[in-house]
Formats: structure tokens, sequence, C-alpha cells
């Protein structure tokens, strides 16, 4: 069978499809790695945690703990997220601890409309929008 599979090519065919799930795996060891920093960070802070997933789309695996965090693996290997109480929420109470956190230091929200704002008064100052 090896012979025929080095006579039409097979071989390299094989080493592609074994150089993609390498690939996948190396990226999902990643996205792990990163959500993983989201979790601790969120447990560090006292937040209720709902979910922390590997994967997109229906969940192939799933463990609930004591506390109710969901812990899952999905199909999909190219993904996944931590998921917060209240992150979806138009709440006052969540809009209540963001701004706590944000006194703190710990939370920024304007970050990217400060950075907007700079650069446009450095267009004022400078008159360009180019900056060496």
């Amino acid at each position: 069978m090896y012979g025929l599979l080095a006579a039409s090519g097979g071989v390299a065919v094989l080493k592609t499809v074994l150089y993609v799930i390498v690939a996948i795996l190396i990226l999902l060891a990643t996205i792990t790695v990163h959500e993983f920093g989201h979790y601790l960070v969120g447990k560090l802070l006292k937040f209720k945690i709902n979910e922390f997933a590997i994967g997109m789309g229906p969940a192939i695996y799933k463990k609930t703990k004591k506390n109710g965090e969901v812990f899952s693996i999905r199909i999909f290997p190219l993904g996944g997220f931590c998921a917060f109480e209240g992150e979806d929420e138009d709440d006052e109470t969540v809009k209540k601890e963001n701004e706590k956190l944000e006194k703190k230091g710990l939370l920024n929200t304007e970050s990217a409309d400060k950075d907007n704002f700079d650069a446009d008064k450095k267009d004022e100052i400078y008159g360009e929008k180019e900056y060496n």
C-alpha cells in the first residue's frame, strides 16, 4: 500500500494534511492559553464566569462545576471564549461595576475614543496626518 501512495504522490498529500492538523493544534493551544488568561483575570477580580469554551459551534463535551461555571469543548477548533456574567446585558448593576473598575484603573472602556481624540488634537496642532 505504501508503494501505491508513493507512486501517486500520496505521501506529499499526507504530509500536507499532517501539517494542517499540527497548525490547527498549535492555534488551538494558543487560543486556550489566551482564553485561560481571561478566565484567571476574571477569577482574580471575582467576576462570575458563566462559561469557558474552547472551539466554536455546538458543544461536544460539557462539564458544569458546582458554582455553575460551564467548561466546554466545541466542535470547530478555531476560537474560544470566556463568558462573564452581564457582559452582554445593558444592566445598571453592570454599568456601576464597570465604573468602579474604571476608577481603580482596572478597566478602560474609552481607550479607543481617547486615541482618536488624541490623533485629532495632533492634527490640529501639527496640521498633518503623519507624525515622524
